[in-house]
C-alpha cells in the first residue's frame, strides 16, 4: 500500500503540535488555538489558509479542543470565551488528510503537576497498544490490554484518591479514505471482540483515562458529517444544502462555523437532514461534573514487517 500521503499528513501534524504546546499556556482562548491549527494545516499544506473546503484545504474534521470531563468532540464556536488555565487538563485533537487519506492525531496538555499523571497513564497505553500491533492482532485483546493498564493506577487531587478507568464509549478507530470511522474499533475496555488486524489496514489508536465513572453524556454540538453509510436514492439527497456540504466536505466531518455564511447552506434544511440521517451529529461527550479525562492518539498503518507510525 502507498503511504505517502499519510506520511506527509503526519509531517505535518507534528510541525503542528509543536507550535500547539508552545502557544498553549494559561489564559489562552480554545478558539484562539482552533484557529491556529486551522490555519497551520492549510499553510504547511500549501493550501488557501481560509479555506475548509476539502480539494483546497487538508483539515480533515473539526479542531476537538476539550477541558476537563469532557472527552472529546468539544470545538469552540467563533464567539466562545473558553480559556485554558493552570488547573485544567486540554485534549487537542485534529486531522491533516491529503487525496482523503487521514492521519487523526491528539495529545493533552496541562500545566497542573496532579494531572501530569492521567497524561502520562493515557501515552503509556496508548504506546503500549501500538507495540502490541501487527498483522493478525485480536482488537479485542488490545482493548484488555488498555483497561488493565487503567485500572492499575489510582492519583491524588487536592488530596483526595481517585482510581482511573477508561471512558468506555470511546474507542480507536480504523480509518478509511474519506471516512474517519471505519468498520473495525480499538476498544478502550475488554470484551469478546473477534476482529483482527490485517495488512494495509490504518488506525488511529486513542486511549481515555478517566478520574469518573467513564460513561458520558452528550451536550452541545458543532460536528456535523454526512452519513456515508446510509447509501442509495433519498429525496433529501436532491436539497441544496446536502449537495453543499457533498461538495466542500464530501465525506470528511464539519464545523458548523465553516458553512454557516455559506448562501447555499439552509438551517433549515440542515435539520432535515440530521433528523432524515443523511447528516449526523457529533455532540461533546462528557463525563461527570468535577472529573478529568486525558487523551493520546496516533495514526498507524499496518505492514508485513510491523507497524508504520504516523503521528
Amino acid at each position: 500500500m502507498d503511504f505517502s500521503d499519510y506520511k506527509k499528513s503526519g509531517i505535518i501534524h507534528k510541525i503542528i503540535r509543536n507550535e500547539i504546546k508552545k502557544m498553549t499556556k494559561p489564559g489562552i482562548l480554545l478558539f484562539d488555538i482552533r484557529k491556529q491549527v486551522e490555519k497551520l494545516i492549510n499553510r504547511f499544506s500549501h493550501c488557501n489558509e481560509n479555506s475548509y473546503d476539502y480539494n483546497t484545504s487538508s483539515i480533515a474534521f473539526p479542531v476537538g479542543l476539550s477541558l476537563n470531563n469532557c472527552a472529546a468532540h468539544f470545538s469552540p464556536f467563533n464567539y466562545d470565551k473558553i480559556k485554558y488555565t493552570e488547573n485544567d487538563i486540554l485534549k487537542i485533537d485534529y486531522g491533516v488528510q491529503f487525496n482523503g487519506h487521514i492521519v487523526d492525531a491528539a495529545f493533552s496538555i496541562t500545566h497542573n503537576h496532579e494531572l501530569e499523571k492521567l497524561k502520562k497513564i493515557s501515552e503509556e497505553a496508548t504506546n503500549k497498544v501500538i507495540k502490541m500491533s501487527g498483522v493478525d492482532q485480536n482488537l479485542g485483546d488490545l482493548g484488555k490490554i488498555v483497561e488493565e493498564i487503567f485500572y492499575s493506577y489510582e492519583i491524588e487531587i487536592k488530596g483526595k484518591k481517585y482510581h482511573v478507568r477508561p471512558c468506555n464509549d470511546l474507542c480507536g478507530h480504523q480509518i478509511l479514505p474519506y471516512k474517519i470511522h471505519g468498520q473495525k474499533a480499538i476498544p478502550n475496555i475488554y470484551f469478546p471482540y473477534r476482529q483482527r488486524m490485517e495488512e494495509g489496514e490504518i488506525y488511529a489508536v486513542e486511549t481515555f483515562p478517566t478520574t469518573g465513572l467513564g460513561n458520558l453524556t452528550e451536550k452541545e454540538n458543532s460536528h456535523y458529517m454526512i452519513n456515508y453509510n446510509l447509501i442509495g436514492n433519498n429525496k433529501y439527497k436532491k436539497l441544496d444544502t446536502y449537495k453543499r456540504i457533498y461538495d466542500r466536505r464530501k465525506t470528511l466531518a464539519w464545523h458548523l462555523d465553516w458553512l454557516s455564511r455559506d448562501p447555499f447552506v439552509k438551517l433549515d434544511e440542515l435539520r432535515i437532514l440530521v433528523k432524515e440521517g443523511l447528516v449526523s451529529e457529533y455532540p461533546a461527550l462528557y463525563d461527570i461534573e468535577g472529573s478529568y479525562v486525558a487523551q493520546t492518539e496516533h495514526t498507524i498503518g499496518i505492514t508485513e514487517k510491523g507497524v508504520c507510525i504516523f503521528s
